[in-house]
């Protein structure tokens, strides 16, 4: 797992010029921002997934939560196609309003990357942890990397705060190894701590993001000694993303 190990340790500020400095980017961002809805996340989010997208050049990227992002990684797509990669993101998001306005707005030379999949959520259980994941997500593609910025973690059926189950599901099928960041989702990510093997799961408190991976179908724990291990008072690892992503 490679980024450039000087990108992860930026302040936004340094983060923003990063991707200032990429003309194509940085046109594109504004472009997008400028007409869409969605808030978006931070310069250093959007530097750091851009640079994984481009040194991993994955071909399969499962993207949960559809926004500015999106335009990052697509771009990365874009410029990784320049070099004989193409790439897809699948793209899910729970409110269609978002939905629609991402594609919209989206550039149209970066259409052709991103599959724009609108799905409601659902309930569904991992052993006796409850969780939310998108309905309709595609299970016939291998996804390589999953950035998990959605759904909404509160449970349809009653508000309750959950946790993003859609990784558990992505790696009941996955026979090679996929890496995955959490943005910012604490419960997301200490639900993933109790059922995947030990060390799997990170957290870099000063970037906010989970780091989980690389992790296949055998890294998911199916036995309860083993799943309630994890539920003691152990705070999930501190980890940097420039460890993993050098």
């Amino acid at each position: 797992v490679v980024i450039f190990v000087d990108s992860l340790g930026d302040t936004k500020k340094q983060a923003k010029k990063r991707v200032e400095t990429n003309k194509g980017l940085s046109t594109a961002l504004r472009a997008y921002t400028k007409k869409a809805k969605a808030s978006g996340a931070s310069y250093s989010d959007y530097w750091m997934l851009y640079r994984y997208v481009r040194i991993h050049k994955p071909k399969e990227i499962l993207e949960c939560g559809t926004g500015v992002t999106t335009v990052v990684m697509a771009h990365a797509l874009f410029e990784n196609e320049q070099e004989g990669v193409r790439g897809r993101i699948t793209s899910m998001e729970e409110f269609e309003m978002y939905h629609q306005d991402a594609v919209s707005c989206f550039p149209e030379y970066l259409k052709k990357y991103v599959d724009f999949i609108y799905s409601p959520k659902v309930e569904d259980y991992y052993h006796l942890f409850r969780g939310v994941r998108y309905k309709d997500v595609p299970k016939d593609r291998h996804y390589e990397f999953v950035f998990i910025d959605g759904p909404k973690t509160d449970a349809p059926s009653d508000g309750m705060k959950t946790f993003d189950l859609e990784l558990i599901r992505v790696l009941e099928r996955a026979q090679n190894p996929v890496f995955a960041l959490v943005d910012t989702r604490m419960s997301t990510c200490f639900a993933l701590k109790c059922v995947l093997q030990d060390g799997k799961v990170k957290f870099d408190y000063a970037n906010e993001v989970g780091i989980i991976g690389p992790c296949t179908k055998n890294d998911l724990r199916s036995d309860w000694n083993g799943i309630t291990k994890g539920l003691g008072p152990r705070p999930i690892k501190s980890g940097s993303i420039k460890s993993v992503l050098k």
